[in-house]
């Protein structure tokens, strides 16, 4: 026999059995998407190999003896249809009749197979989206569902997958061009990693919420495989077109992130330090973690809210900042950590506008990306210059929250909505998130049992 997963275990009869398997790797039961591969070639040092997610969990050294001639039907997420029983989803499966490499693991976890590479037996993608047969499209192992609700169980694919390109290479100090992939990479600090990066030439599953714009006729899913740390400089060709205006202020393109797995939203990062408008390039600084990212732009028309600051007033917490020239509207967003996933809570609370020396303020201290508050009831500091102050409140629960504030306009300037980009501040206040509706892009399968 040949299981995978069993236990957190893979298991083969001719290798030990299910005393002496591998194991599948921690994390892997978390909720979360994740790209599972076993490998083993006999008689071979290290030959018997487990990866999650590229990274490789265990190997060992295999035995002399073949995998068995195995009559039996195979199964997908149950033991014998009658136990163990799998409660969770799956994408793109393959079965070959070789040992992949690192290498072509890592570069094809994200990208659809050509159906023609050497050693491929089977290949499920999951893509019927109804019936009750999961169709093998390299051979003729189609597959039954067995006691699954057909109506129900294919649900919209969310996984980082589609038509692109990938490659692979080692860092080293200066420039390390993925030339396929559109992405090349300045190494200011580095420790010879193995990094690959892919280019997926199709719309994620859901965009950043806070640009104007998102290019997203591409995003890219970096791993690194390694010790150590590193610092780097990217620089991503797009395919849509950058302007004049892009490269005279760079600052208005934006990269967003989340990690290599997921598909949850999209987290601000950081603005570009370069733009080409010749070559459509933008470049990102002093970049010290690899996942998925993709790229926005706000709209160059409102000046950032400034002076944001908040304290708690009584059973409120109260955000105050200086009115935008040529704003109409404002919307505040709040998150439980400074990289989190931010939510509008506008709604949530209410607006006011006063003049100078009728609002309280409290002293703040610089971060790298938001103005932290001691926030104590009562520390009360006029400020005396001649300002416009927005106010919004809302219910305070005395638990720390991250916000940030953006301008906005009901003004048309070139058919585009006015948006400043956010001014950040760190407060004690939570909200509980809203349900956020995913955009279907593919089909995959779950509760295989």
């Amino acid at each position: 026999y040949i299981v995978s997963g069993w236990f957190d275990t893979h298991i083969l009869s001719n290798d030990g059995g299910a005393g002496n398997g591998i194991p599948v790797g921690a994390g892997a039961e978390d909720g979360n998407w994740h790209h599972i591969a076993m490998t083993w070639k006999q008689n071979t040092t290290n030959g018997f190999v487990s990866y999650l997610n590229g990274e490789i969990v265990a190997h060992r050294n295999s035995s002399n003896s073949p995998i068995p001639n195995i009559n039996a039907n195979l199964k997908f997420g149950s033991y014998n249809e009658i136990s163990e029983f799998m409660d969770g989803s799956l994408d793109e499966v393959r079965i070959w009749n070789v040992a992949r490499d690192s290498t072509q693991i890592r570069e094809n976890m994200y990208l659809p197979l050509n159906e023609t590479e050497t050693g491929l037996v089977s290949y499920w993608q999951f893509n019927e989206g109804s019936g009750e047969t999961a169709n093998d499209i390299i051979g003729e192992n189609h597959g039954t569902l067995t006691n699954m609700d057909t109506l129900n169980c294919w649900i919209d694919s969310t996984i980082p997958f589609g038509y692109g390109e990938s490659g692979s290479q080692t860092e080293t100090a200066g420039t390390v061009d993925f030339i396929s992939t559109g992405l090349s990479m300045y190494f200011n600090s580095q420790n010879e990693a193995e990094i690959t990066v892919t280019r997926i030439d199709t719309l994620a599953n859901i965009n950043p919420d806070e640009p104007d714009e998102v290019f997203d006729a591409q995003y890219w899913v970096v791993n690194r495989f390694g010790s150590g740390t590193f610092d780097a400089d990217l620089t991503f060709t797009m395919s849509e077109n950058l302007t004049v205006a892009d490269e005279t202020d760079p600052s208005y393109i934006c990269l967003y992130t989340r990690v290599s797995n997921a598909d949850t939203d999209w987290v601000y990062l950081t603005e570009a330090s370069s733009v080409s408008a010749t070559t459509d390039e933008v470049t990102f600084d002093g970049i010290t973690d690899f996942s998925q990212f993709i790229i926005g732009r706000w709209i160059q028309s409102l000046d950032s809210p400034q002076n944001v600051t908040a304290i708690v007033n009584g059973g409120n917490i109260e955000i105050t900042w200086d009115a935008v020239t040529g704003a109409n509207s404002y919307k505040i967003f709040a998150a439980d950590i400074p990289d989190g996933t931010f939510i509008d809570i506008t709604n949530l609370g209410t607006f006011n506008r006063c003049q100078s020396g009728s609002f309280r303020r409290q002293m703040t201290k610089s971060t790298s990306q938001f103005n932290e508050l001691s926030v104590t009831e009562g520390n009360k500091i006029k400020d005396e210059r001649n300002r416009v102050i927005q106010t919004w409140s809302a219910s305070a629960d005395g638990i720390k929250k991250f916000y940030y504030v953006i301008a906005s306009s009901e003004t048309v300037r070139n058919n585009v909505r006015s948006l400043s980009k956010p001014s950040k501040v760190i407060s004690n206040k939570i909200i509980t998130p809203r349900n956020r509706l995913l955009s279907p892009k593919r089909k995959t399968i779950q509760k295989g049992y």
